[in-house]
């Protein structure tokens, strides 16, 4: 006997037993499809068109003479002077035989000439940095009039006398301190040595 307001057994709620398997399977089946969905992103396809650079190059290339006229009319004048000197030759052959000049380079930096020569160029560089803009700048104003004078005492050069007194005034004494500074410290530097 079946209470009132129940299903009867076999039958639940009045829907028959297949279709309630039906909509478990169809449940069953859309969440395994929504959990393979989140479980894997997607790939998004990229496609880039293909591009050629020589295209894109073309037109910059064709509107070039007309742009630069001038300097392209420049450069074949310069590469006309060249050619008629012998120039553009000689750096053709200079580049055909680049291992050749390469081995002379090296032969002529490895003599013992050229090797002091590299150090004394450094020494003299190391020299100038060392002294004052202002001490070479008076040099380079006096140099001139020094030379002048020189040139003045030319047809008679001065006497003894004459000298003596130029020797004793300040700025030739200051002169001559300077140089005599220069000798003391450099004759002491050769006695280490």
């Amino acid at each position: 006997m079946a209470a009132p307001g129940l299903p009867r057994p076999g039958k639940p709620n009045g829907i028959s037993r297949n279709k309630n398997q039906e909509r478990q399977q169809d449940r069953a089946r859309a969440r395994e499809h929504i959990k393979n969905q989140l479980a894997m992103a997607q790939p998004i396809t990229l496609e880039l068109p293909a591009s050629d650079p020589r295209a894109e190059l073309m037109p910059r290339l064709q509107n070039a003479p007309a742009k630069h006229a001038e300097a392209l009319l420049s450069a074949y004048e310069v590469l006309d002077g060249l050619h008629n000197r012998g120039v553009l030759e000689l750096l053709r052959g200079a580049l055909g035989s680049s291992d050749k000049v390469l081995e002379i380079v090296v032969a002529a930096t490895n003599a013992p000439e050229a090797i002091r020569g590299i150090r004394n160029l450094l020494v003299i560089t190391r020299i100038l940095g060392s002294i004052e803009p202002e001490l070479l700048e008076s040099f380079a104003r006096s140099l001139p009039e020094a030379i002048a004078l020189t040139k003045a005492h030319e047809s008679s050069p001065p006497g003894l006398w004459a000298l003596l007194k130029e020797f004793t005034s300040k700025n030739s004494r200051r002169g001559l301190f300077l140089f005599g500074s220069i000798l003391e410290v450099f004759g002491r530097n050769l006695r280490q040595e």
